[in-house]
């Protein structure tokens, strides 16, 4: 998910900020929309892991202040007259049924993509794309079941590069 949203900022020739959920009540949103609405380049905002943010139920007063404030400050920097008029929002979730329905709303996030595991063709592709051997890419392949998870795929991948770099000392 987080690939798609790099492949989309390089696609667009756009910068790209990276906000962890985890970390969102350390920036200020407001602040930044401004920074972001008084520069001339492009951005697509990444939003990673949105649901963790979402763990309350805000129509039957569940979860503190805090959190509502949270939540609140994140649907106004996604829209509201002071939004970035200069950026995609992308957000990255793996539980859509965590999230709040004002989240969800038209023109929050215009299009939603389910992002499953790809095919045998396709993870033979991405094994190119790292520059492997074919005998590599057999041996990463090998024995796997499709659908395979891409960051499942991707770690056996960075394994065996890692074994060739230590096997070549």
């Amino acid at each position: 998910k987080s690939s798609l949203a790099t492949a989309i900022a390089t696609h667009y020739q756009n910068n790209s900020i990276i906000i962890s959920m985890s970390n969102i009540e350390n920036i200020d949103l407001a602040d930044l929309a401004s920074v972001l609405n008084n520069d001339n380049n492009r951005y697509v905002i990444l939003l990673e892991d949105i649901d963790t943010i979402f763990n309350l139920d805000r129509k039957e007063g569940k979860g503190n202040r805090d959190d509502k404030k949270i939540i609140n400050n994140l649907l106004q920097f996604l829209d509201s007259k002071t939004s970035p008029n200069n950026a995609i929002f992308i957000a990255t979730t793996n539980y859509v049924d965590r999230l709040d329905s004002a989240i969800l709303r038209d023109g929050r996030f215009d299009i939603k993509i389910e992002v499953k595991g790809i095919c045998k063709e396709t993870a033979k592709k991405m094994c190119q794309s790292f520059n492997l051997s074919s005998s590599d890419i057999d041996t990463i392949l090998k024995d796997e079941t499709y659908p395979i998870n891409q960051s499942y795929l991707q770690n056996k991948i960075l394994n065996k590069i890692k074994e060739n770099m230590i096997n070549e000392k």
